[in-house]
């Protein structure tokens, strides 16, 4: 564990038959959890609050963390310990961690506000949101065939023809509203997310630590490759398109006007969507961020990745890298002919970073499903990660031969 900093208290507390354990501190005794009625002394005095090692940080509600009226606590005369118990945890939003190894106990109070609280939900909510809409477009988006090619072109050269206009100006803030959407979520979270890592340090586990920094650094890269990097080289190769044309020309038909003996064959949608504006589509790209951004948000919520939804998250992420992977081929091929190598090693790394990302989520999976060092433990989180890697797969083969996808 790292746990460290202004945030975290600690204490030695060592197992007792009849509580969690028994926490002495200098002039300070306690007891965690009793498996017995909760008492509390006849003289509340006596415990000398105000020096007491735990009740000392809870001044605003007169050195009581719990503060229900109906706890149904009992008196004990003559008694000179505080006992923590339940309604200590939820009333002043305690947490509690036990060290089995060393016997310490740390806690902390969780001081998030409810206003950040609303915020998160209300992003998660609409990342949740973008997700599914992603989905859908991944899988109808080439169903218009050429009319939806062709309407795109007349919308471009709409746009075009009205350039210096105010029409062209709206045009472009909505084109890009969704990547500064992201760039925004981007910032946003990622600064809360390392400002618990560095400043607030309530991030428990070393493994929380790698996965925060992890993935930190991959959103950061796939979008700079995504939505900034990709289409800068685009515009970049237009001067250079005349090699290129022609075997775009040569593969294009392919999707937009397949020939009946083709009609059954799985073929990849336009050869490189990324580098044809009339396919170009940014939700296309965010799968895989969105995903990262939602497991920072339960970071952000939960202090931990060790969630019940991260089984849910890695399964999605590593749909995705998957569904990548089958459009790896195919797309990497078209760039290599168009002797665009500098494209072709960036989609190569990107396609890499994922799988990275996609493997280091299944071992978080596999150690949080793990419980202990038993064999049947083993097995079980085992069993888990391979369900996971199944599904996935399953799913990404079914969106790629069902419909055409897009990296």
């Amino acid at each position: 564990m790292s746990l460290g900093g202004d945030q975290w208290k600690n204490a030695e507390c060592n197992p007792t038959p009849d509580a969690l354990c028994s926490l002495v501190k200098d002039t300070t005794k306690m007891l965690l959890f009793p498996t017995t009625d909760v008492d509390i002394p006849d003289k509340f005095s006596d415990l000398s609050p105000s020096n007491h090692y735990f009740l000392k940080d809870f001044e605003e509600t007169e050195y009581s963390p719990c503060t229900y009226k109906y706890s149904n606590r009992a008196i004990k005369v003559g008694d000179d310990r505080y006992e923590v118990s339940l309604c200590d945890i939820l009333d002043s939003n305690l947490d509690f961690i036990w060290d089995l190894n060393k016997n310490i106990v740390y806690w902390r109070q969780n001081t998030t506000s409810t206003l950040l609280y609303f915020i998160y939900s209300i992003l998660a909510i609409y990342l949740i949101s973008l997700m599914t809409n992603n989905i859908i477009n991944i899988l109808t988006k080439y169903r218009g065939g050429e009319d939806q090619n062709q309407t795109t072109s007349v919308h471009k050269e709409d746009v075009s023809s009205t350039k210096w206009g105010i029409k062209s100006l709206l045009q472009s803030i909505k084109d890009s509203s969704y990547v500064i959407f992201l760039f925004s979520t981007l910032l946003f979270l990622g600064t809360m997310a390392i400002n618990e890592l560095l400043q607030s340090k309530t991030i428990v586990t070393t493994q929380d630590h790698d996965t925060v920094i992890i993935l930190c650094v991959y959103v950061l890269l796939q979008f700079f490759y995504h939505y900034i990097l990709n289409p800068l080289l685009l515009r970049m190769s237009r001067g250079t398109s005349n090699k290129v044309a022609p075997i775009l020309e040569e593969t294009a038909p392919l999707i937009t006007q397949p020939s009946p003996e083709n009609q059954n064959k799985e073929t990849p949608n336009p050869p490189y969507n990324q580098n044809n504006e009339s396919t170009r589509d940014d939700r296309d790209t965010s799968f895989s961020l969105l995903v990262a951004f939602i497991l920072l948000l339960i970071l952000l919520v939960y202090k931990t990745f060790d969630t019940p939804y991260l089984t849910l998250m890695t399964t999605l992420f590593l749909m995705r890298s998957w569904l990548k992977l089958f459009l790896f081929r195919d797309e990497f091929e078209v760039l290599k002919k168009a002797k665009q190598n500098l494209k072709a090693g960036l989609l190569f790394a990107s396609t890499c970073m994922d799988f990275f990302v996609a493997i280091h989520l299944l071992l978080l999976v596999e150690s949080s499903v793990r419980s202990g060092s038993t064999l049947s433990s083993s097995m079980y989180a085992k069993l888990h990660i391979f369900v996971i890697a199944m599904t996935s797969f399953i799913v990404a083969l079914g969106m790629h031969t069902a419909k055409g996808a897009t990296l």
